[in-house]
C-alpha cells in the first residue's frame, strides 16, 4: 500500500493467511495510519507499533490470550500514552476466565478509558486488580461487561473445588464489579450465586441484560422477580436463559418499556396473568420454547413487532394463529423464523396475508414445505431454508458476537 493509501485508512483488518504471504510487517504499514480508527487482527504484534494511530477506537485481536507476548504485555502502559482515544480493546477468541484473568488486569490497568473489553469475563479481573493492587475499588468507564465463568470455563472446572470456591465468593465479586463500573450500559451475566442479584438495583445506567441462570443452584425466582421490579422500567433489551419455566408476565408487568426480548427457555404465564402482555414498545422477540398461553399472551400486544423468531413453535396451529392475528396483524412485521410449527398451508398464507411487510422467512412445518407458497404469493419475500441461517440477523445474536460487544 501507498503511503497516500495509508493516510486514508479507517479500518484495517490483518488475518492469518497474511503470516505466510510476503506482505510488510506490521509496523510498516501503521507508521503511516495515523488516521485508523478500528483494527482486527489474527496476527500478534507490539502494541507500541500503533503509537501514531491516535484516533484509534477499537482494537481487537483473533487470536488466543497466550498468542500475545509478555514482552508486548509489558509495553502496554508506554502504548497508552499515545492511545488515549482507545475504547475497545478485545481478544475476541474465548480463554479460561481464570487463566486470562491477568491479561485482563492489565489491560483495564493500562487503559482505564476503555469501554468494552470484549465478551471476557471483566469480574475475576477487578477481583485481581483489588486484591493485588489497591484495596480501594477502581472507577472505570466500562459500558459493557461480560461477569461471570463463560461455559467453556465452566466445564473445565465442573468437578472441582474451584468451583465451589468461586460459587461461594461470586456475590463478593459481583459486588465489587458494581462499585467499579458504575456506568455499565450493556451487561452480559452468568449467575452462579443468587444472592449477586440485588446488586445489579445499583447499575442505573444499565438498558441492556443478558442473564443466564443455568449455573444457579439454588432458587433464584424470588429475588429475580424482587430485582426485575426495581431495574425492569429501564431496561429496553433483555434476554433471559434458564432451565426451569420463565413466567413472562412477570417480565411485561415490570418490563414495559422493552424492545428486545429473548427467552433462552419455556416461556410460561402466570395463572393469576391478565389476558395480554404489555410491551407496547417491543419490536423484536425470541423464544425457544412456549406453549399456546405464552405465544398467545405474548404475540397478541405487540403492535410494533419487526423481528420474531419462534424456535420450537409446536404449539402454533391454525386456530391459535387467527386468535393472534384477531389481536394483532402483525403489519409491522418484517423477519420472521419459524422453526417446526403445525400451521397448514392455509395458515402459512393467512400469516403473510396480514403480515404484509414481511422482507425475510425461515420457515419450517410439521405439515408441508413453504417455498412454493411463498414464491406464489410473494415472491419478493427472501426465503432462508436453513433457520440458523436466517438467525444470524437475530438481535441479540449480532449484538453479543465476541467481534462486535
Amino acid at each position: 500500500m501507498s503511503k497516500d493509501v495509508c493516510k486514508n485508512l479507517k479500518s484495517f483488518s490483518m488475518p492469518a493467511y497474511l503470516r505466510d504471504a510476503n506482505s510488510p510487517p506490521a509496523e510498516a504499514v501503521f507508521r503511516f495510519c495515523a488516521n485508523l480508527e478500528e483494527v482486527h487482527s489474527a496476527l500478534p504484534f507490539d502494541l507500541d507499533n500503533l503509537e501514531n494511530c491516535c484516533q484509534l477506537r477499537n482494537l481487537r485481536f483473533h487470536l488466543p490470550m497466550n498468542r500475545i507476548s509478555d514482552n508486548s504485555l509489558r509495553r502496554m502502559a508506554i502504548s497508552a500514552n499515545s492511545l488515549k482515544s482507545l475504547e475497545e480493546f478485545a481478544v475476541c477468541t474465548a480463554d479460561d476466565s481464570f487463566s486470562s484473568s491477568k491479561f485482563v488486569a492489565k489491560v483495564l490497568l493500562s487503559f482505564p478509558n476503555l469501554i468494552s473489553v470484549g465478551l471476557v469475563d471483566s469480574s475475576l479481573p477487578l477481583k485481581f486488580i483489588h486484591k493485588t493492587k489497591s484495596s480501594v475499588p477502581l472507577h472505570l468507564k466500562l459500558r459493557r461487561c461480560f461477569w461471570g465463568l463463560s461455559h467453556d470455563s465452566y466445564l473445565r472446572v465442573v468437578n472441582t473445588r474451584k468451583l465451589s470456591t468461586y460459587r461461594k465468593g461470586f456475590s463478593k465479586i459481583i459486588k465489587l464489579a458494581v462499585v467499579s463500573c458504575p456506568y455499565i450500559e450493556e451487561l452480559v451475566i452468568n449467575v452462579f450465586h443468587e444472592e449477586c442479584l440485588q446488586q445489579l438495583c445499583l447499575l442505573q445506567h444499565l438498558t441492556f441484560l443478558s442473564i443466564n441462570f443455568n449455573y444457579c443452584d439454588h432458587d433464584y425466582m424470588s429475588v429475580w422477580f424482587a430485582v426485575l421490579k426495581m431495574i425492569g422500567p429501564q431496561l429496553k433489551h433483555l434476554s433471559v436463559e434458564a432451565s426451569t419455566n420463565i413466567p413472562v408476565n412477570a417480565i411485561c408487568d415490570n418490563c414495559v418499556n422493552l424492545e428486545s426480548l429473548r427467552i433462552r427457555g419455556k416461556a410460561v404465564v402466570g395463572e393469576t396473568a391478565s389476558t395480554s402482555s404489555n410491551l407496547p414498545h417491543l419490536r423484536r422477540l425470541l423464544l425457544m420454547c412456549m406453549d399456546n398461553r405464552s405465544l398467545m399472551f405474548l404475540l397478541s400486544n405487540c403492535p410494533l413487532l419487526t423481528e420474531m423468531f419462534l424456535d420450537c413453535a409446536v404449539c402454533l396451529d391454525d386456530t391459535l394463529l387467527s386468535n393472534i392475528l384477531k389481536h394483532n396483524p402483525l403489519s409491522e412485521l418484517k423477519v420472521a423464523g419459524i422453526h417446526a410449527c403445525k400451521l397448514s398451508k392455509l395458515g402459512f398464507r393467512m400469516l403473510l396475508e396480514s403480515a404484509v411487510k414481511l422482507e425475510k422467512v425461515s420457515f419450517r412445518s410439521v405439515k408441508f414445505d413453504a417455498s412454493d407458497v411463498i414464491h406464489k404469493l410473494n415472491p419478493k419475500i427472501v426465503n432462508y431454508p436453513v433457520f440458523n441461517k436466517l438467525k444470524d440477523v437475530e438481535f441479540f445474536r449480532r449484538k453479543l458476537h465476541p467481534c462486535r460487544f
